[in-house]
């Protein structure tokens, strides 16, 4: 069995690597500041996403695999070009937390105290992040979410 896809992206390209965790992939992205010869040591088997076209020149050299994006194309571009390069599909079921990057936990709505009400009723399952507690839900930003994912696999043409 091989490993799970797993990325490092670059601070430029936080919006990426957040919906790469709802789409279940694990990926980290640097401190602010951190030194480009640090983070390719922290590589490992991790996929690099950059808009630093040199940045990811050095690390092809140093045998790391890099998808170069452009910060100027269009959100379903950068995620057209993931999904071309490296043929992942989203896997809703190991969901993360786009802010912890820990695989969320599907609860019971009504099981869980400080969620409104309005949610309660309408949304029998809810996702909470173990590290930070943060409570998710299929609403409107989900559907928003996955809708781009679509558009964006269509143009990748998977």
């Amino acid at each position: 069995m091989t490993s799970p896809i797993r990325f490092f992206v670059d601070e430029m390209l936080f919006d990426v690597a957040k919906y790469l965790r709802v789409m279940g992939y694990d990926a980290r992205f640097p401190k602010p500041g951190t030194r480009d010869s640090v983070i390719l040591r922290q590589l490992d088997s991790r996929i690099l996403i950059t808009s630093d076209r040199e940045f990811c020149q050095r690390a092809t050299r140093k045998k790391k695999e890099c998808i170069y994006i452009e910060v100027q194309d269009s959100f379903i571009k950068k995620l057209a070009k993931i999904f071309r390069r490296t043929g992942i599909r989203p896997n809703y079921k190991e969901s993360r937390c786009p802010h912890c990057n820990v695989i969320l936990k599907r609860r019971r709505s009504d099981t869980l105290r400080g969620i409104e009400p309005i949610i309660k009723e309408e949304f029998q399952w809810v996702y909470v992040c173990p590290k930070c507690g943060h409570i998710y839900w299929k609403g409107k930003q989900w559907r928003s979410m996955t809708s781009r994912i679509r558009r964006a696999m269509r143009k990748a043409r998977l």
